[in-house]
């Protein structure tokens, strides 16, 4: 299990090709839990690849809906939906597999004196 670190960031840039938001994504991570093996890394890039395409078919629903007309003018759900669904899912698919070490923001269960 991968954990904080209060040494200085010396990891690696991140990859050709990120947005500069996926950039930041991979430079706050990696500040917070080094990624040093190859996997790691690459689970990493992974992600930050998964969240740029999510973001992207993000911006093409905000801009066209959800729903649009195809070739027949039949209303349709706009294929960006799937894209979107898909790159979220590898995105947290990708984070799970880097086992971070994220405590819980409060306990699981029921709050006391309920």
């Amino acid at each position: 299990m991968a954990k904080r670190s209060s040494k200085p960031n010396l990891s690696p840039p991140a990859p050709a090709g990120l947005s500069p938001a996926a950039q930041e994504w991979w430079k706050n991570l990696q500040a917070d839990y080094p990624l040093a093996d190859s996997a790691g890394m690459l689970l990493l890039e992974q992600a930050m690849r998964a969240f740029d395409r999510c973001e992207e078919a993000r911006a093409a629903l905000d801009r066209d809906g959800a729903i649009v007309a195809d070739r027949f003018d039949q209303r349709v759900p706009h294929p960006a939906v799937k894209l979107e669904r898909d790159a979220r899912h590898q995105l947290l698919q990708c984070l799970r597999a880097l086992n971070l070490d994220v405590e819980p923001a409060r306990p699981p269960g029921r709050p006391s004196g309920h």
